[in-house]
Parts: structure tokens; C-alpha cells; sequence
């Protein structure tokens, strides 16, 4: 393999696990940082006039799914890569179609983790918004 082409799949790589990385953090954290709203609402008043808890509820399940997906994207990447350097070294002509193929996968993850993410944190606003001082 020439070093362009080394240098294309190095580069696809750590572009995936970058992105993959933010995701994950930014999941994470959104939960964390919900949880850290929570328990202060609780502290504040018992618990007892809490609003939208099932929003609260559904969007950290939407943000423990985008790390889910999340991590089967990563996965996937890692098989794609690996059907690139075949094909770039000639050793597996088809794997080429096959690169492409999870290619495809691998967008169709990673869309689904950002639009998963998305939809958590406006479902944690929501609660928040519902739940702030009058």
C-alpha cells in the first residue's frame, strides 16, 4: 500500500474515533449534567412538583442509545477501514464494494447517534424548562 492510501484509511480512522469520541462525551455529559439538575430539584422542594419526569426518562434513553449506536458505528468503521487497506493492497479486489457498503452503514449510525443526541438534550431543556423556578 503506496503512503497516500496509508494515509487516507489512518486518516479515516481517527476521524471516526474522533467524532465517535464526541458523541459518546457529549451523551454522557448531557446525562451527567441532567442528573446533577435533578438532584438539586429533589434537595429543593422533595421532589413533589416535579414536571415531565417521563421526558426526563425518555430523553436519557435516547441519549444511552446514541451511545449505543455510538459504539456499533465505531465498530462498523473499524470493519471498513480494514476492507479498505484489502482492497488498497490488492489482496481482496472485493473488498472494495464491500468497504463501500459499510460506508453506507457507517453514515446511517452516525446520523442516527447526532439526531439521537439532539432530540435527548431538547427532552432535557423541555424538563428543565418545565421544572425552573417561577
Amino acid at each position: 500500500m503506496d503512503e497516500n492510501s496509508r494515509f487516507y484509511v489512518e486518516a479515516s480512522r481517527d476521524q471516526s474515533r474522533e467524532y465517535d469520541s464526541r458523541v459518546f462525551w457529549l451523551s454522557g455529559g448531557a446525562i451527567a449534567l441532567s442528573g446533577a439538575f435533578l438532584q438539586s430539584l429533589v434537595a429543593r422542594d422533595g421532589g413533589t412538583a416535579l414536571q415531565g419526569v417521563p421526558v426526563l426518562f425518555c430523553s436519557w434513553g435516547l441519549l444511552i442509545t446514541a451511545i449505543i449506536v455510538v459504539m456499533a458505528g465505531l465498530q462498523v468503521s473499524m470493519q471498513m477501514c480494514t476492507r479498505w487497506v484489502r482492497f488498497l493492497e490488492l489482496s481482496d479486489p472485493g473488498s472494495g464494494d464491500r468497504a463501500l457498503k459499510l460506508a453506507t452503514v457507517v453514515n446511517v449510525l452516525n446520523y442516527s447517534a447526532l439526531a439521537l443526541v439532539v432530540l435527548g438534550i431538547g427532552g432535557i431543556g423541555w424538563f428543565v424548562s418545565l421544572n425552573l423556578p417561577a
